[in-house]
């Protein structure tokens, strides 16, 4: 796992997590604006109550190379993660690159049963979104979505609308603090 502190955003390093907090809140990197109005919701919601922010960026890599070899350097998806952090304004988060063939499988590898995800992305009225069918799926997998709206009626009123109280998410992580204990 790649652990970077906002301070040192030019290097990442090799660390064991910053602080560990039994409750993980995971924001899936769609694309840059989306996965900003994604970590700046999970970071206010989570702010004050003892939680980790994980950016989860699937890297998808072609068949015909090994896992292990992808194409581009592995650097620069690090830093571009990194640099989206520091910009949403979040103090520390990791970042977790996963190297797959195909998204949804990383997603069921990586992601514990009930975990907390937040996804960016534009809704439509008339058509579901990638991000939509994506969020849908991790429901249906067992885990508790937030999609953030980042259309642009949400900008022009620069409040993303999350379904979400301060007070829904903290009954939710007692819960789930319950059933993991």
């Amino acid at each position: 796992m790649q652990t970077l502190p906002r301070t040192g955003m030019s290097s990442p390093v090799e660390s064991k997590p910053l602080h560990d907090s039994p409750l993980r809140i995971y924001v899936l990197f769609t694309n840059v604006r989306s996965t900003l109005a994604a970590l700046r919701s999970a970071e206010s919601l989570g702010r004050g109550l003892d939680v980790r922010i994980e950016l989860i960026s699937p890297k998808l890599v072609p068949y015909p190379l090994p896992l292990d070899r992808p194409t581009g350097d592995l650097s620069f998806f690090i830093r571009r993660c990194a640099a989206t952090i520091a910009e949403a304004g979040v103090d520390e988060a990791g970042i977790h690159l996963c190297l797959c063939r195909e998204p949804r499988s990383a997603l069921s590898a990586a992601l514990a049963k009930g975990s907390i995800v937040f996804i960016g992305g534009c809704r439509r009225w008339w058509w579901p979104t990638a991000e939509s069918r994506l969020g849908r799926w991790l429901q249906r997998n067992g885990h508790h979505v937030v999609v953030v709206n980042t259309s642009r009626a949400a900008r022009k009123n620069s409040r993303l609308t999350l379904g979400l109280t301060r007070d829904d998410v903290r009954r939710l992580w007692t819960s789930l603090a319950r059933t993991t204990s």
